[in-house]
């Protein structure tokens, strides 16, 4: 029998001893290497990876496969993500005023997609995205809804969130005064780097054009590398090319984790680095 959701997130502690373990709506019966796989994942930023498997292994008596461990905490990736995507899906069409599910829709999927790409041991990401430019906002008399979200966070954070005494108003205010941050900051920092980023998707684009794995004149876009990448990854014909798309996609993954700062750091996770410099290096 496993617990399906294990890591500290679910654990209830009492004078420094566990008093019970929460969230059993995925337990199931499977390998138990999977409930390590899953308490892995969840420590991910929190614990190293080798202490929290030595600690299951001094209680266990016996030594653990990594790799094994590496398949479970990838599948954990995978799976939280699916169900992030019914969460968020249901806040965007105003289904649901759990802001949780917006802020973690924002970050969990790049931070697992970066995991398991580390993982699976992707190259690593270089600077060549440059810095973003700190140049003044334009002024505008129409400005857009990303530009003023800045104030809107500044009047919630200074202003509202003093005046609550409610414990659960508290918690959803400082998720939205995240969540406006991000937006103000994505839509400042994002089209800073998308020009370069987005010269290194047609650089590739043009080889991938070269050696068929395209046709002429298709779409550019990153949705369209992604299916792309599905063509590379598969047939080995390819193989030469999956460096290069790797790469970029990653470079796509840290400029748009590198945007959400003000989210981030409401769940204590760093996802702003990718592969070979991240703190959520698999060990």
């Amino acid at each position: 029998m496993l617990w399906g959701d294990a890591g500290p997130h679910n654990v209830l502690v009492e004078n420094g001893q566990i008093s019970g373990l929460l969230d059993w709506e995925l337990s199931h019966t499977g390998h138990p290497i999977e409930d390590l796989g899953a308490a892995v994942w969840a420590c991910l930023g929190r614990y190293p990876q080798d202490e929290v498997i030595a600690g299951y292994e001094e209680q266990t008596g016996g030594l653990v496969d990594r790799d094994l461990v590496a398949y479970f905490a990838v599948l954990g990736c995978v799976s939280r993500t699916i169900m992030q995507l019914a969460g968020i899906d249901s806040f965007v069409r105003a289904e649901t005023n759990a802001l949780n599910l917006a802020g973690l829709g924002l970050t969990l999927p790049i931070a697992n997609l970066l995991r398991a790409a580390d993982y699976a041991r992707w190259p690593a990401v270089d600077d060549a995205l440059g810095p973003v430019d700190e140049a003044p906002d334009e002024l505008r008399l129409r400005p857009r809804s990303d530009r003023d979200a800045g104030g809107h966070s500044a009047f919630h954070h200074d202003d509202v969130l003093p005046a609550t005494e409610s414990a659960h108003l508290q918690r959803g205010l400082k998720t939205a005064v995240g969540l406006l941050r991000a937006t103000a900051q994505r839509g400042r920092e994002e089209p800073a780097r998308r020009p370069s980023l987005q010269a290194r998707i047609d650089a590739l684009f043009d080889r991938l054009e070269a050696a068929a794995v395209i046709a002429p004149e298709s779409p550019r876009g990153v949705d369209d590398l992604e299916a792309a990448a599905v063509r590379v990854e598969t047939e080995p014909a390819y193989e030469a090319l999956r460096d290069d798309v790797r790469r970029t996609l990653l470079a796509d993954l840290v400029t748009r984790a590198a945007s959400l700062e003000g989210v981030t750091r409401l769940y204590g996770r760093d996802v702003q680095a990718g592969p070979g410099v991240s703190p959520l290096r698999s060990g």
